[in-house]
Parts: C-alpha cells; structure tokens; sequence
C-alpha cells in the first residue's frame, strides 16, 4: 500500500540523512538517486531534475501520488533516496516506467508524505487509520451462464461459457468487521458499493479510498444466491 518499511538496528553514532520538505520541491529542481542498481552497484549515484509532481501513478492495483523524475532509476534503486542539493532527503524511490519507447522515467514517494507513515510504524507498529475488513482471500476463475442456459455463476462445473474472476473468502478473522457482518468462509465477492470486483488487488485498493468506521455493502455469492452485506469497516493493526 505504501511501499515503506522501517528497519531497527542495534548500533548508535551512525550518521543520517537530513530529512527535507517536498512542499518546497518544483519542477526543475536538479535531484541526485541513491541506491543500488540491479542489486550489485553499491551506492550507485545518479543526476536529473524533478519532471513532475503529485503524478497519480497506479503500482500494483494500488494508486500513489508521487514525484516524477529523469534521475536514472534500475531495478535495485526502489528503497534509495532522492536528494536535494543541499543533501536533504526529499523522496524515496520506488517505481519507474519501462518499455521499448520509454526512457527517464522514475518516480519517489514525497518526503512529506512518507513521514507520518513512517512515525507509525515507530510509535506504533503499523500504519494508522488503514479500514480494514479482517478476511484471507483469493481469486478465483468462474463461469458465467449455466448449462441449462438460466445464467448464474457457477464456479464447480466445467460447461461453455465465459470466465470472471472474482475474490473467494478463505478464511474470516474472528472479531473482524467481516465476521461482524456475516461474511463466511467459500462466500465470492463480487462487488463493493456497486463497483464490480474482479480481483483481490483491485479490492484492496478499493478498500483503502475509505476510512476506519466508514459502512459498504459487499456483495457476495453465497451458493445460488447473491447476499448483499453491510460492514462497517475496522481497522488493520498489522
């Protein structure tokens, strides 16, 4: 969701980085990229400028807000810093685009907006304020229509029709906001707030446009019948 982790190592008087504030970040501001490219290049070093900022960037079903910039970034530079020229940490690094005709294309997560994330999960071992709905789950491939041509989905029979993923509960947290609301093990959910689910990334990502407290109603496959449920979202402590 957040592509950040805090490590703790037992060791005092190591130096660290100056901490920035991307707010002050334009456009055109020349950037260094530390990192590792390709997981071998130790301390690897490279110069751009900021391209672009507050780009809504898609990463694994989940949408981020990041900075965009031309510093080289390689597979082994996600987790490095970008830095001001004043040495200040402004971003962290963590996605680029690629493809035949793309080139110098990175983006890094605000320093701003890593920061509160980062005092979370100091202060508490987990982000805050994340809903939650307490469920195990995974895709599962059904077929649309039957073989006596009624319609329906059908995820044990092997007859003509046309596949659909949907998400399978495979198992509910005990005390969770699903098991308050009803939510059994083998249900398929098929949508949320009436947005059709066809995959457990989509769901999750869809799930964290709202907050803890906030009420949706999940739209499972229960047997022959579909089962509208209300759940009030909890919160994920993990």
């Amino acid at each position: 969701y957040t592509d950040l982790a805090v490590i703790k190592i037992d060791a005092s008087g190591l130096p660290a980085a100056t901490l920035g504030a991307s707010s002050a970040v334009t456009v055109g501001d020349q950037v260094y990229a530390i990192g590792n490219p390709l997981g071998v290049l130790t301390s690897s070093v490279s110069q751009g400028i900021i391209s672009g900022l507050d780009r809504s960037i898609t990463v694994q079903d989940h949408s981020m807000t990041l900075m965009q910039t031309d510093a080289a970034v390689n597979p082994g530079n996600s987790g490095g810093g970008l830095f001001n020229t004043n040495g200040e940490l402004i971003g962290i690094v963590n996605a680029k685009s690629y493809g035949l005709d793309v080139e110098g294309i990175g983006f890094a997560i605000p320093m701003d907006s890593a920061k509160p994330i980062l005092m979370d999960l100091i202060d508490h071992g987990y982000v805050t304020g994340r809903p939650y709905l307490g469920i195990s789950m995974q895709d599962v491939a059904l077929r649309y229509g039957n073989s006596n041509g009624r319609g329906g989905y059908d995820p044990f029979s092997f007859y003509a029709g046309n596949y659909e993923t949907r998400v399978q509960v495979m198992a509910v947290q005990e005390s969770s906001a699903a098991q308050t609301a009803g939510v059994l093990v083998n249900d398929i959910i098929i949508a949320l707030d009436g947005t059709e689910i066809t995959g457990s990334s989509q769901l999750s990502a869809l799930l964290y446009a709202y907050k803890v407290g906030d009420t949706v109603t999940i739209s499972v496959l229960r047997g022959n019948e579909t089962v509208d449920l209300s759940v009030t979202l909890g919160e994920r402590q993990s």
